[in-house]
């Protein structure tokens, strides 16, 4: 999963599948996005209220839901360990780092 600037835009990626969510309007071909998506990602990316998101396709209603959150305390480690080990989950991870000119920065990547 990918984003792509700030309009909420989510690529997912699933078994060579690509699906486009468009958080901000909720629509799609065919899919639709829980309307918490959007607040937990906003949480993730502007308060770090969470280090990851781990997202869902509810069958039954048809859209994207959030699963699970990980704590900012969490690792990458977390993240992969609360995945399922044989059902596909979408996720998006902060990642924090240094810069090569000892910057702080941090990084939202697909999980």
């Amino acid at each position: 999963m990918a984003i792509l600037g700030n309009d909420f835009r989510i690529i997912f990626l699933m078994y060579s599948y690509t699906y486009t969510i468009d958080m901000q309007n909720n629509a799609s071909s065919g899919m639709g996005v829980a309307d918490h998506c959007k607040g937990t990602f906003l949480e993730l990316q502007r308060k770090k209220a969470h280090r990851y998101v781990i997202f869902e396709i509810d069958e039954k209603k048809n859209e994207v839901v959030v699963e699970k959150t990980g704590n900012p305390a969490e690792s990458y480690d977390d993240l992969t360990s609360a995945l399922p080990e044989n059902d596909c989950r979408f996720a998006i991870f902060d990642f924090d780092f240094v810069t090569s000119e000892n910057c702080q920065k941090s990084k939202k990547v697909p999980g």
